[in-house]
């Protein structure tokens, strides 16, 4: 991706900032994350993972990859970005902006910027990890991806799908936040499409959301890692055996 010099400090601190926070994950995960080599990032993976009651050669290999952006639009030479100030200006109806947006400013998801950019960031934890000098014998290579808010829609990726193209990659993880609601949210668009489509069919049909504020009762606040392993792997991964709880991508 190439990058706007002034946004370069940035896209580094929300890439930093990434780093801290999936490394905060797996510290509550009861899991250490040994920093490898970090003199020389370029040509290095990010973290050994391993349990803190368990040797070192039973863990995995961890890099962390931020996709900052979904693309850069040219209608208002900004990047699909928090990071980027020009692009937070144009969809901002602030009068104080010193960027002349007279309306706010409307723009479409790229879908193939997204997946260029995951490509991407995979081609470049594959490099890192033929180019390591870490011992790689019989350890799972995990990529962490993490993705800016507006970088696009990560729940239309088939990750399962794309990981076939790299077999060295033994599985990708993100975060999920509030998964029990997401799923119970899920369910209710799905009573409602049922609703719309038989209403027609059937009069007195009760009206489904009714008591949906209810079904929300009692969830909490979760954040959980999602897994999506890749079948094709050279050495596979196997997240039951690091975390307590997370969820199975597709």
């Amino acid at each position: 991706m190439k990058v706007i010099k002034d946004n370069t400090n940035k896209f580094s601190k929300l890439g930093e900032m990434w780093h801290s926070k999936i490394r905060g994950r797996f510290k509550k995960e009861g899991l250490t994350s040994e920093e490898l080599d970090k003199n020389n990032k370029k040509k290095s993976i990010d973290f050994l993972v391993y349990k803190k009651d368990s040797s070192e050669q039973e863990g995995f290999l961890c890099e962390v990859k931020s996709i900052i952006s979904g693309g850069f639009d040219q209608d208002i030479k900004a990047y699909t970005s928090s990071a980027d100030p020009r692009f937070l200006a144009a969809i901002s109806t602030d009068s104080d902006s010193d960027i002349n947006t007279p309306r706010k400013y409307e723009y479409d998801y790229n879908y193939n910027g997204l997946m260029d950019e995951i490509e991407n960031k995979l081609q470049e934890a594959l490099n890192q990890y033929n180019q390591s000098n870490t011992d790689k014998k019989r350890k799972p290579f995990v990529v962490v991806l993490c993705f800016d808010f507006f970088a696009g829609f990560p729940g239309q990726v088939n990750f399962t799908q794309l990981l076939e193209n790299y077999p060295p990659i033994s599985a990708i993880m993100m975060l999920e936040r509030d998964s029990q609601r997401e799923q119970i949210k899920k369910g209710h668009l799905e009573k409602l499409n049922r609703y719309y489509k038989n209403r027609r069919k059937a009069f007195n049909l009760e009206n489904p959301t009714k008591n949906w504020g209810s079904d929300y009762n009692g969830t909490q606040d979760t954040v959980d890692f999602k897994v999506y392993i890749n079948r094709r792997a050279a050495i596979t991964f196997k997240p039951e055996e690091f975390f307590e709880k997370y969820i199975r991508g597709n």
